[in-house]
């Protein structure tokens, strides 16, 4: 799997068929889910809003382990 960095906040992934987009907003996190059906009925896909990236990793397999690699990130910008 490939986590993609779009900029210090949103992050990008897919799998399973679906696209994950990860967004920080403001104390927690936001999470959009584009899978075929949102494609072909062209909505915006799927947001669910959750306090803390355990709670996002804890929903979606595909986005297990991202919490490291987001502090990481974190950590080499400042």
């Amino acid at each position: 799997m490939i986590i993609e960095c779009i900029d210090e906040n949103t992050f990008r992934t897919s799998g399973r068929g679906s696209i994950f987009t990860l967004t920080r907003r403001g104390e927690g996190w936001r999470v959009v889910v584009e899978n075929a059906s949102t494609r072909a009925w062209r909505t915006l896909g799927n947001a669910q809003d959750f306090g803390s990236l355990v709670e996002v990793e804890r929903r979606y397999k595909t986005l297990r382990g991202i919490s490291p690699l987001i502090a990481a990130q974190f950590n080499s910008m400042q």
